[in-house]
């Protein structure tokens, strides 16, 4: 599984199992967003008929894809550093996610909003009817802030390119440390750490301040909580991909991390059918209750797990 091989002189060593964990992740996506018409959550187009069964996997497969994704992401700038430069790194980056993002925008977003504004009754006119009424009375009419929530709401499901983009650019003075003498020390005593039994789940800690001291302030899906999340998740993709240690340690854990991953989704699921209205207000409007942390907690186990 850990196997690395190296490619022709001056190239970066390639891990083909980062590879694979990124072939089977967009496998994983691509049937996630087509179940998403028949869970029992809310999403821009549902099918009349909705189920439990695929609401159970969306739920399950929500936890730890986005964060499978950044890690990947982080272990992959790792690998790409070592034949290039930092110029290079970003302008390769540049094309590969801010051009194809700017063109979904242009040429695949719109229609999307068109078939869920029609589906949900928000609009009912034609094509060429919806594009100046959505551009001038709904996307610009709202009021801007400094916020990375912009991108989903003008890309929507592509705002990942757009913010792995920047992130990948911000975590560069980090990453530059971490190549350095004193920065492989750190990495070499985190991996001395996380290859004891237990220890590569001590990653989740400064996840869960992230989480807990964040998500009431800001709640919506893909701000700054969910932002500075992923931007330490990138940073821990680089630190794990940086030694075999971390690599061994995960594949050693990787049943208990599978169990405690569904159990901890059963659990969730047997307290939702109790307090299914309290679930909603913490998802909705996050607090520092205990029942808000306690709820959080379980999100960011279920992340660790995964």
């Amino acid at each position: 599984m850990a196997a690395k091989v190296a490619v022709n002189s001056g190239q970066a060593e390639r891990c083909y199992y980062v590879d694979w964990l990124r072939v089977l992740g967009i496998i994983v996506v691509f049937i996630f967003l087509n179940t998403r018409f028949f869970d029992l959550i809310d999403w821009e187009v549902k099918n009349k008929e909705v189920l439990l069964g695929p609401t159970i996997f969306v739920l399950f497969v929500n936890f730890w894809i986005m964060p499978l994704f950044f890690m990947l992401a982080g272990g992959g700038a790792r690998l790409a550093l070592e034949a290039r430069t930092t110029m290079q790194f970003i302008r390769e980056r540049f094309w590969r996610l801010v051009v194809p993002y700017l063109f979904g925008i242009l040429i695949l977003i719109s229609p999307q909003n068109y078939l869920e504004f029609l589906s949900k009754g928000w609009f009912g006119g034609t094509f060429s009817d919806f594009l100046p009424w959505y551009f001038g009375d709904k996307l610009f009419a709202k009021n801007f802030s400094f916020d990375p929530v912009w991108f989903s709401y003008f890309g929507h499901h592509l705002w990942f390119l757009a913010v792995l983009f920047i992130i990948s650019v911000i975590a560069l003075p980090i990453v530059s440390y971490l190549k350095s003498e004193n920065g492989g020390r750190l990495i070499n005593w985190f991996a001395a750490v996380g290859g004891k039994v237990g220890g590569i789940y001590l990653f989740i800690v400064p996840l869960a301040f992230v989480e807990v001291l964040l998500r009431p302030v800001y709640s919506k899906y893909s701000s700054w909580t969910d932002f500075i999340f992923w931007f330490i998740v990138f940073i821990f993709g680089y630190i794990l991909f940086s030694d075999q240690r971390f690599v061994e340690s995960a594949d050693r854990h990787k049943y208990i991390s599978l169990s405690c991953g569904i159990l901890l989704l059963v659990l969730f699921l047997v307290i939702s059918t109790c307090f299914l209205d309290y679930l909603r207000m913490w998802r909705d409007h996050p607090d520092y209750s205990m029942g808000c942390i306690f709820f959080i907690s379980c999100g960011l186990l279920q992340h660790g797990c995964g």
